[in-house]
C-alpha cells in the first residue's frame, strides 16, 4: 500500500482515521456475525418451544376426547341388561377396551410419574366392566376422570408458563 517514505509523510490524524476505520470495519463484521448467530439460536429455540407447546395442546385435546369416549363406552358396555348376558357383548366390550387403551397410551408409564395410579385405575375399570360390577366400574371411572382433570390442569398451567417465558420446564 504505502512505502516507508510515503508512510512517514502521512500525518498523525490520517493514520488515526485509517486505524479507526479498520477497527470499525472489523467490529461491524464481528457484530454482524454474532448477531446472526444469536438470531439463529433464538429462532431455533422459539421454533422448538412453539412446536412443543402445539404438540401439548394437541395431546390435551386428544386426552379429553379419549376420556369422554371411555366414559361413553363404559356406560354402553354396562348398559346391557344383565339378563341378556353374563358379560357385555364382544362388540361393546371391544369399543370399551379400545377407548381404555387410547387413554392409557396418552399417560406416562414411568414409576416416577403420577400417572401410574391412573393406569392402575384403568386396569381395575376393565375388570369391573368385564365382570359387570357397575358400582365398582363407575367408582373407578370417577377416579380416572378426577386424575385426568388434574393432569390436564397441570399441563395447561405448564404450557402457559412455557409460552410466556420461552423456556421448557425441566423434566423431573
Amino acid at each position: 500500500m504505502f512505502t516507508d517514505i510515503e508512510w512517514a509523510k502521512l500525518e498523525v490524524p490520517a493514520v488515526t482515521a485509517l486505524a479507526a476505520a479498520s477497527f470499525a470495519l472489523v467490529g461491524s463484521f464481528a457484530g454482524a456475525i454474532l448477531g446472526y448467530r444469536s438470531s439463529v439460536t433464538n429462532n431455533r429455540k422459539n421454533l422448538f418451544v412453539n412446536t412443543i407447546t402445539k404438540e401439548r395442546a394437541e395431546w390435551r385435546k386428544d386426552l379429553r376426547v379419549a376420556l369422554s369416549e371411555l366414559a361413553k363406552t363404559t356406560e354402553i358396555a354396562l348398559g346391557e341388561p344383565v339378563w341378556a348376558s353374563a358379560t357385555p357383548s364382544s362388540e361393546r366390550l371391544g369399543a370399551f377396551h379400545a377407548q381404555r387403551v387410547a387413554v392409557k397410551l396418552r399417560l406416562n408409564p414411568r414409576v416416577t410419574s403420577g400417572d401410574i395410579s391412573t393406569i392402575e385405575a384403568l386396569n381395575r375399570l376393565s375388570k369391573a366392566v368385564a365382570q359387570r360390577h357397575r358400582d365398582n366400574a363407575l367408582a373407578e371411572l370417577a377416579l380416572i376422570e378426577d386424575a385426568i382433570q388434574a393432569l390436564l390442569k397441570d399441563e395447561w398451567e405448564k404450557s402457559k408458563t412455557e409460552a410466556r417465558t420461552g423456556q421448557l420446564e425441566a423434566r423431573k
